[in-house]
């Protein structure tokens, strides 16, 4: 998993993303984005964004990114604006993901 998933997250420009805190580290975000290669998977749906820097690290590599908070903030909706598969949706995500 690791040889065949390594070239595209490094490809995908990830390591040139700002890093915030309290976001998700590098290596959690690869061993992540392999899950959902391996997989196939095309939706990420994520609760709690914060400032949105795992759901851009998410939409380098999902189809769709359903991304949930109680509150968003400005960065977050900076992120889907330049990520047109990025969805943000503001609210519990108990009540909200399982209607996605």
């Amino acid at each position: 998993l690791f040889r065949s998933f390594i070239r595209p997250f490094v490809a995908s420009g990830v390591y040139d993303l700002p890093m915030t805190e309290n976001s998700v580290f590098f290596s959690e975000a690869f061993a992540f984005a392999s899950f959902c290669h391996l997989h196939q998977v095309d939706l990420v749906a994520e609760s709690g964004v914060y400032k949105g820097a795992s759901t851009e690290i998410w939409s380098l590599f999902a189809k769709e990114v359903a991304a949930v908070d109680i509150s968003l903030t400005q960065e977050a909706e900076q992120v889907a604006e330049r990520h047109p598969n990025v969805k943000l949706y503001t609210g519990d995500g108990r009540n909200l993901l399982p209607e996605l």
